[in-house]
């Protein structure tokens, strides 16, 4: 099991999709305070929500529940073009905008395109 700690910005931009009342609703803690290091835990940094004069610094939550929770928003709105799963057959990087034909014949063009299809992913190895 994996988990993130999601900021308060990152709360917002998902009440915005609609997922983090289902993500509050499901489970999600709370933190106070986080310490962050690289290769010393005595060179760290001390985050601490009573310094930064909130109640806390954000959450801690489940990445599958994050994941189910933004997938059941999505799903509900007329805005989002969900495709899941979708194959890349194709990418092209234009100047003002990519297109990415897929497998299924369809073809999408945006301003950003942005490499988040996993750890293999076709859009990075494409960049």
């Amino acid at each position: 099991m994996r988990v993130s700690a999601l900021s308060p910005a990152s709360a917002n931009f998902l009440d915005k999709l609609g997922a983090w009342s289902r993500i509050l609703a499901m489970r999600a803690t709370p933190y106070t305070r986080m310490q962050v290091w690289e290769a010393n835990e005595d060179q760290g940094t001390l985050f601490s929500a009573s310094d930064a004069n909130v109640n806390e610094l954000g959450h801690i939550v489940e990445n599958r529940l994050v994941q189910l929770a933004t997938t059941s928003s999505m799903l509900e709105r007329q805005d989002i073009d969900y495709r899941c799963p979708a194959q890349i057959t194709r990418i092209d990087y234009q100047p003002l905008a990519s297109r990415v034909t897929l497998a299924d014949g369809g073809v999408l063009v945006a301003r950003l395109l942005v490499a988040a299809d996993g750890a293999l992913s076709q859009v990075r190895e494409a960049a």
